[in-house]
């Protein structure tokens, strides 16, 4: 029982001295041989080659500490559904807005073991492009952003790596608040044809296979796991019983 209260006295320690959150990011072409993300109709995921790398940096929220490099592989898989479109000032020009749900992670390049998952529910898509009228999109153009917060949805980050509490990050927490998290869109393009990507005007989704480049940055504040705050109140609770 000692063993465990000073476990989690340690537990607590480590955690107060971290008030600050961990800044994650990768850049937009650091795998030069292919593509970051590949998509068509609802679907928009890391593209269609087995290994993505990226070098995925972890900052102490701008902190003294140096950024850490990892090579990891991206995965990536998301679902999107048309909200609806906004004109431009230009002619013929709007942006078309879709809810987003789904999930990426890194994995080490070089041993195979999960280091950094996230799951999204409520994420905004947008797009700039043409359509006829707000009600029948029919193009995106070349850029487009993927943005999440649990500001207006939910985002959870789980560290599957070493224990870096310097950083804000511990392994096997995730995180419970406070997280954001965007991708930015570049060169996008249909697989056969050039920049750019046809809607389908009914339901606003690319009708098209496409793919794009891709750069990535988010927060994230990781807390102790259910279970082992619930272990540090139990073996509390047993040691006011004794004392009484």
């Amino acid at each position: 029982m000692r063993g465990i209260l000073i476990a989690c006295a340690g537990l607590s320690a480590s955690l107060g001295s971290v008030a600050h959150a961990a800044f994650i990011s990768f850049a937009s072409d650091n795998d030069h041989t292919s593509y970051t993300f590949r998509g068509n109709n609802g679907l928009l995921g890391s593209a269609a080659d087995s290994l993505d790398p990226q070098v995925l940096l972890v900052d102490d929220n701008n902190g003294l500490l140096p950024a850490l490099a990892f090579n990891t592989n991206f995965m990536a898989t998301f679902q999107m559904n048309y909200i609806g479109s906004t004109a431009l000032p230009l002619p013929g020009k709007y942006v078309h807005s879709y809810n987003i749900s789904g999930s990426f992670s890194f994995v080490d390049a070089n041993t195979g073991a999960a280091l950094l998952s996230a799951t999204v529910q409520g994420g905004v898509v947008t797009a700039v492009g043409s359509g006829t009228n707000p009600l029948a999109p029919s193009t995106w153009d070349d850029t487009a952003t993927m943005q999440f917060s649990d500001r207006y949805g939910v985002v959870t980050y789980t560290w599957l790596g070493a224990d870096l509490p310097a950083y804000g990050l511990r392994t096997g927490f995730s995180s419970t608040g406070d997280d954001d998290g965007s991708f930015t869109l570049t060169s996008l393009a249909r697989i056969d044809a050039g920049f750019g990507t046809t809607l389908n005007p009914q339901t606003g989704l690319p009708n098209a296979e496409w793919h794009s480049e891709g750069s990535f940055s988010g927060r994230t504040n990781i807390v102790p796991a259910p279970g082992a705050l619930a272990l540090c109140g139990l073996a509390a609770s047993m040691v006011g019983r004794r004392k009484r």
